[in-house]
């Protein structure tokens, strides 16, 4: 099953409960940036085309060059030398550079450091770039004149590094990124699956799985609605009377994954502990477990 078809079904799974036991204008920089490669995927998922109106973080610096549209058939991982998928403040993206020119050309490719999963503040500098990417074939930069507000910024090539229609070219681009955006649930972003009950232990633990929809790592929102939850584990005999009338005036919820608040009409809300279970992505999916004792 591809992941497009896993984020359907999983969508479809969403009602209801589950119940269980600075710088000047065309200065030139080579691309001289160290790459760090730490941090761990997790749950790796084929990528799916999802049709959105993402803006893209790499594009066509000039009339012969053509780069890919679509982030989903880019090759995405955690660095050059691994298959590993990305992990949210690193990344690898890989894409074809084309042309239709029959002889050799020069290109030219954009990258815009504001979008995602590139993520830089405004105003943006040189180091940027040349502290945080590296880009496969070696190649140079070249701000274009209003860098420092937009963030675009050109990779060229040396001179002899050339494309034609019958050669294109593979670029990898790198990078350590900062924390990516927070963003609400959506058909192009993620989607938090029916909450999973478990009163097996004696106590009601909770798992809230959240499955991305984009290449790109998104912040989100992992919540559920406990005193429905726990309404319909006792319509289904799940619990008793006594449990319920326990249960339902606890806040604190804390686990091996993440912990949690109940907050006003018993909303609960889970928060991970690090980067991997605050952030999720297309071939990340998360999953926050916590129980709540009193």
């Amino acid at each position: 099953m591809s992941a497009r078809e896993m984020g359907l079904v999983a969508a479809g799974m969403v009602t209801g409960f589950v119940l269980v036991m600075g710088v000047s204008s065309g200065a030139l920089f080579a691309t001289e940036a160290a790459w760090v490669d730490d941090g761990k995927a997790i749950v790796p998922v084929e990528a799916g085309a999802i049709a959105d109106d993402r803006e893209l973080p790499f594009t066509s610096g000039d009339a012969n060059t053509i780069v890919g549209d679509d982030p989903d058939e880019w090759t995405w991982t955690k660095s050059d030398s691994s298959d590993d998928p990305p992990v949210p403040n690193a990344f690898c993206a890989a894409f074809e550079v084309s042309t239709t020119s029959e002889t050799p050309v020069p290109f030219r490719v954009r990258v815009n450091l504001a979008v995602q999963p590139f993520n830089f503040p405004a105003p943006f500098a040189t180091g940027d770039y040349t502290s945080n990417v590296w880009v496969d074939p070696f190649s140079s930069w070249e701000e274009t004149p209003d860098f420092v507000n937009t963030g675009l910024v050109d990779i060229v090539p040396f001179e002899n590094a050339t494309i034609s229609a019958s050669s294109p070219l593979t670029m990898r681009v790198c990078a350590n990124v900062p924390d990516p955006p927070w963003s609400p649930p959506g058909d192009t972003t993620y989607t938090v699956l029916a909450p999973v009950l478990d009163v097996s232990g004696g106590n009601p633990c909770v798992t809230l799985t959240v499955v991305g929809h984009t290449p790109y790592f998104l912040g989100f929102t992992a919540n559920f609605d406990y005193h429905a939850l726990l309404d319909d584990a006792l319509t289904d005999g799940v619990i008793t009377q006594a449990q319920y009338d326990s249960w339902l005036p606890r806040v604190y919820w804390w686990g091996s994954t993440a912990s949690g608040v109940t907050g006003a009409d018993h909303l609960v809300t889970f928060t991970g502990y690090n980067a991997l279970t605050r952030f999720v992505n297309l071939f990340s999916n998360v999953v926050l477990t916590a129980c709540t004792y009193n």
